[in-house]
């Protein structure tokens, strides 16, 4: 409330693990911190590096933020690795996958 709307929040989605919980944020968990400062647009990072985690896939942590993000009404992104991108054009495909789709 002190800082008003953020424009977009880099929010830590990535090599979540419950032994590590106290240093990773779930995506569940970084959707909540997304909503906490009031994020115009949150962006999933820490996810798409190394699959350090037994917990996950590589491409699970985006996947989840994708749906605990549409489940909170929260506006996010998904540019791909070292994509150029602005938040007047959003991209929000799953580019790692051959589908190319969003979940429904």
């Amino acid at each position: 409330e002190r800082i008003g709307e953020v424009d977009i929040a880099f929010m830590e989605c990535g090599q979540y693990n419950d032994d590590w919980k106290d240093v990773h944020l779930f995506p569940e968990e970084s959707i909540k911190a997304a909503s906490l400062v009031n994020a115009k647009v949150a962006m999933p990072v820490h996810w798409a590096g190394f699959n350090l985690s037994y917990q996950h896939s590589w491409y699970e942590p985006a996947e989840d933020f994708v749906r605990f993000a549409k489940e909170a009404g929260v506006n996010y992104t998904l540019p791909s690795m070292g994509e150029i991108f602005n938040l007047r054009d959003l991209q929000n495909e799953f580019w790692w996958s051959s589908e190319q789709s969003v979940l429904s």
